[in-house]
């Protein structure tokens, strides 16, 4: 044993030393090629992460979740014109894994139960564009699957454990404050010219009736999606709040929280607002706020009302139709017209083409052949689906509606059994973080169900990030019986709970 360690070791001190020859005639040549100072620390400070990443590669998923929810990738190519870095950080990742896989023997496990339904949904998407739709038209957004099942596969093997996760939270928190905080910088200072590197985008739309206005977008570029991705951010700092001892870690969770809910407001988007009083009750049931608490909050609410921006209400208030009996009539609003138009336009599409939709990415130009048909959307161009559900149903037809729902069935059936599990072995703080993560989900396909899925990598970023729940309880409740000494546990070596069976 004492020889095979000495062994290992030998082996990674050798590794270790070509990767720093390596990064180091980098530098060198660095030096001589780089003129520029800034760029030229830069890419020392990366290279040294990167090979910090191969002997840490819980480090790698850390960042990969910053670059992938913050669009650093993205928004250095529309911004600034950069190659991708995403993608060459995807392969490196990949790369990672083969190289420890192959040195360390640390073969990838807690991913295979990711890779069939993400699998099986593409290759569904692939047919349905193939058999029903343009291919032509649906290849860029098939590329673009391939690479988000790709980051979801690769956090299913890299987070595997309670360390990593609680960490990912914070990197989560840590953009909230980050994105949040230039929405609300752009809104106190009126300075909403400057996009802040593509991270602080804005336009100019429609508030309510005829009038207009910005609203903050962050880095995705659209206020109803920028609230979509921020309101998973508000329960993760709802229960740091709740759950953390230490006043420094507590206060950046109040920021986060706070900062988080005034971007998700100053979108205006009325199916963000939907989705954060679903997101808000939920809260409130699991975490089981009192009466006081529960009119602490209304108050702070109320008070904070008053920093509301002009017409906020008034773009709230025309939501009323919701509400039994409202006498508001929705389709006297182009919006609403166009809404209403467009989810049933969809669901037309796939009664026509129950099996396999229309194809993958072929909702927008079959739109006008039956909105015109219909005669409630009197605008004349090509639309989105503007439901993620009814897009699903539209372009994949049964077939792929059904693994979509597989897919979450999948990972929330997941997480509530690994919530039993860590609330039966009292760990409580574990199990809350993990209803946090499910809210803020929830709050995410809430708000799915008013806009279509643009944006598709948030959506496999967070199932990516559910598929490890189940392994990361797996291996905390296996450390506390091995440190208590337990030799069995119905948990644990009932096969029928181990995550990777």
């Amino acid at each position: 044993m004492k020889q095979s360690f000495l062994a290992d070791r030998k082996t990674t001190n050798i590794y270790f030393g070509i990767f720093a020859i390596l990064i180091g005639l980098g530098i060198g040549l660095s030096f001589v090629v780089v003129r520029d100072k800034l760029w030229l620390a830069g890419g020392i400070v990366a290279s040294i992460l990167l090979v910090a990443i191969v002997f840490k590669p819980q480090w790698g998923v850390l960042l990969l979740v910053f670059i992938t929810y913050t669009r650093f990738s993205d928004n250095l190519i529309d911004f600034y014109g950069f190659p991708s870095i995403a993608r060459a950080y995807i392969s490196f990742l990949v790369l990672v894994i083969i190289i420890r896989w192959v040195t360390f023997k640390e073969v990838p496990r807690g991913w295979e139960k990711a890779i069939w339904p993400i699998l099986a949904y593409g290759m569904i998407s692939f047919a349905s564009a193939f058999v029903k739709g343009s291919f032509l038209l649906a290849q860029t957004a098939l590329l673009d699957f391939v690479k988000d099942g790709i980051i979801a596969v690769i956090i299913t093997v890299l987070l595997r454990d309670t360390q990593t996760f609680k960490r990912t939270v914070w990197v989560l928190l840590i953009i909230g404050i980050l994105l949040g905080g230039i929405s609300v910088y752009q809104y106190a200072t009126k300075d909403f010219t400057n996009p802040f590197g593509g991270f602080g985008q804005t336009d100019i739309k429609n508030i309510v009736a005829k009038e207009k206005d910005y609203r903050v977008s962050g880095p995705v570029g659209d206020p109803n999606y920028y609230a979509q991705i921020m309101l998973v951010l508000i329960p993760l700092g709802f229960e740091r709040i709740w759950s953390d001892k230490n006043r420094f870690k507590k206060g950046l969770a109040i920021l986060s929280f706070v900062l988080s809910l005034s971007a998700v407001i100053l979108t205006f988007s009325r199916g963000g607002f939907v989705a954060l009083i679903i997101t808000g009750i939920l809260l409130i049931v699991y975490f089981r706020l009192n009466v006081s608490r529960i009119l602490f909050i209304l108050i702070v609410f109320v008070f904070f009302l008053q920093f509301l921006p002009e017409n906020y209400s008034a773009r709230m208030e025309t939501l009323s139709f919701l509400v039994p009996g409202s006498a508001t009539d929705p389709t006297t609003e182009v919006s609403y017209r166009g809404r209403i138009s467009e989810v049933v336009v969809g669901l037309q599409m796939f009664l026509d083409n129950p099996v396999l939709g229309v194809g993958y990415n072929n909702y927008n130009i079959n739109y006008l052949d039956y909105s015109r048909r219909l005669g409630i959307d009197p605008r004349y161009e090509y639309r989105s689906a503007h439901s993620l559900y009814v897009e699903v149903a539209a372009e994949t037809g049964i077939l792929g509606l059904f693994v979509y729902a597989f897919i979450l069935y999948h990972v929330f059936s997941g997480m509530y059994r690994s919530w039993r599990q860590l609330k039966e072995n009292q760990e409580n703080e574990l199990a809350t973080q993990v209803v946090a993560f499910s809210i803020g989900f929830i709050g995410y396909l809430s708000a799915a169900m008013f806009i279509h899925d643009a944006y598709p990598r948030y959506f496999w970023l967070l199932v990516g990030i559910a598929y490890t729940i189940p392994n990361i309880t797996y291996s905390k409740i296996s450390q506390n019986n091995l440190r208590n000494g337990l030799k069995s546990h119905s948990l644990i070596t009932n096969n029928e709970n181990h995550p990777y069976n």
